[in-house]
């Protein structure tokens, strides 16, 4: 049975937000961050990180978009922390309700959003957006918080289920920042999506791969390539081979992105933050996407087509027979060693539900 709960600055919201894409698309442009549970939804997976990421979100957002946060969190050196206690009291609340509401087996998939100034937006945003009052910004202490918490089912391995991917489509405007206007920017894409395929990968020139729509992309290649210097402490299992992500300057800086590249400093794990480049795939043994939800999901085909592009993201030319295939590994060695790397670092970084409730 599906189920939504939606918390307003520590205030139960008696009516149904809906899941939550629709309900973001739905509200003002803001920042926001998605987690969820683990362990028979008795843990918060990496909670204090997606706390940090949402608020170097709120500040990029500060600098960069015109309509957003008037607020400049840079200004003040315990902003994480307070944004943490803002969003204790709706967490707390959110979570009674949700495990009130959820069946055995289910998870929780968490969701922080932080609206921008309505006052800032077009007159064609404010019309979009339902059910927000006018915020006052003129400090920190105006933000409006949201939590939406709803359910989630997952598999008992991510990286055991291997998925299809497609390059097609830019990457996003404002990379580093997880803003709502780009789960509106992307519909397109997900339109155009080829069947069977779960993840597009974006590209601003059909060749230099950058990151998916909802998820950071890695490829594992044969280092005979790509000149990577080999770390001091490399583990030998890893001979040979080069991990390769794109730079932080085009992409989203994942929480599970940032994990990674710990794990391979911890474990002499040979990696490069460069985009993968399409015209070397043939270098390329495994790959795989990751994000908070799924958390690592491995590669077994990408598929390429010839750049067709007008400026936006409205595919015009994809065809089925312009397609080009590369089939891969899935899941690597390399792969489910990372994820098994995962799985261990959520039992240390994550957040006890019953701490919540306890507070």
């Amino acid at each position: 049975m599906e189920w939504n709960v939606l918390v307003r600055n520590g205030v139960l919201q008696l009516q149904d937000p809906g899941p939550p894409l629709l309900f973001l698309r739905s509200q003002l442009p803001g920042a926001y961050t998605t987690t969820r549970s683990s362990d028979n939804a008795s843990r918060i997976l990496f909670w204090d990180r997606h706390v940090e990421r949402l608020a170097q979100s709120i500040e990029i957002l500060a600098n960069e978009k015109p309509c957003g946060f008037s607020i400049d969190p840079a200004k003040f050196p315990c902003f994480v922390d307070y944004l943490k206690s803002l969003l204790q009291r709706s967490l707390q609340i959110g979570l009674q309700r949700a495990l009130e509401l959820r069946s055995e087996y289910e998870e929780l998939l968490i969701m922080a959003y932080i609206p921008g100034e309505l006052d800032k937006c077009t007159e064609q945003e404010q019309t979009t957006c339902k059910g927000l009052d006018k915020i006052n910004t003129q400090d920190h202490e105006g933000l409006e918080v949201y939590v939406h918490i709803s359910r989630f089912l997952p598999p008992l391995s991510e990286a055991s289920n291997p998925i299809r991917v497609a390059i097609m489509g830019f990457g996003r405007i404002v990379p580093n920042a997880k803003h709502t206007d780009w789960i509106k920017a992307r519909k397109a894409l997900e339109k155009a999506r080829p069947e069977g395929v779960m993840e597009i990968i974006l590209s601003n020139d059909g060749d230099l791969l950058l990151e998916g729509m909802v998820t950071n992309f890695f490829v594992v290649s044969n280092r005979v390539n790509t000149g990577v210097k080999v770390p001091l402490t490399e583990d030998k299992r890893w001979k040979g081979v080069v991990l390769q992500t794109a730079p932080l300057k085009g992409v989203l800086p994942g929480v599970i992105r940032k994990l990674i590249l710990e794990i391979c400093d911890e474990h002499g794990i040979p990696c490069e933050q460069t985009s993968p480049s399409w015209q070397g795939r043939e270098s390329w043994t495994e790959a795989f996407t990751t994000n908070s939800v799924r958390l690592i999901q491995s590669i077994s085909s990408i598929q390429g087509s010839p750049v067709h592009r007008d400026g936006t993201n409205e595919p015009h030319y994809w065809q089925q027979d312009s397609w080009e295939y590369l089939s891969l590994q899935a899941p690597g060695k390399l792969t489910q060693f990372i994820e098994n790397q995962i799985l261990e670092k959520a039992a240390i970084f994550s957040l006890s539900v019953n701490s919540v409730l306890k507070v």
